[in-house]
């Protein structure tokens, strides 16, 4: 991933999450909003998710880290001005979702959130 300043960084923290990671991933990755990078966080998982990582990695804008049992404390990590966390479980509803909310829930703008 190059140097580049992102607005929002979308944090994905990930813990034996391969039967729904690639769905969560696609989703972020439909967004029109361009903006933003992706750090998916993969917490020393016993499954195939590091590798799902690893292939989204190659991708602009996806950042893998890999670390051991480090928990979901990872926010330092983002390099936004604004941070958004996706549950590994769960996808962004509609390709708008970030432009339309601004990376938050109530639409309000200068909050960080979590799904």
């Amino acid at each position: 991933m190059s140097g580049k300043s992102y607005r929002i960084s979308v944090i994905v923290p990930v813990y034996n999450k391969e039967a729904w990671l690639r769905e969560c991933v696609d989703s972020i990755l439909a967004q029109t909003y361009r903006n933003m990078e992706i750090i998916l966080v993969d917490d020393a998982s016993t499954d195939g998710s590091g590798r799902i990582c690893d292939s989204y990695g190659k991708k602009e804008r996806v950042r893998v880290i890999h670390q051991e049992n480090g928990g979901l404390c990872c926010g330092d990590e983002g390099g936004g001005r604004r941070l958004l966390y996706v549950c590994g479980q769960r996808r962004l509803c509609g390709a708008r979702y970030v432009k339309r909310h601004g990376g938050t829930p109530d639409g309000r703008k200068g909050r960080d959130c979590v799904l």
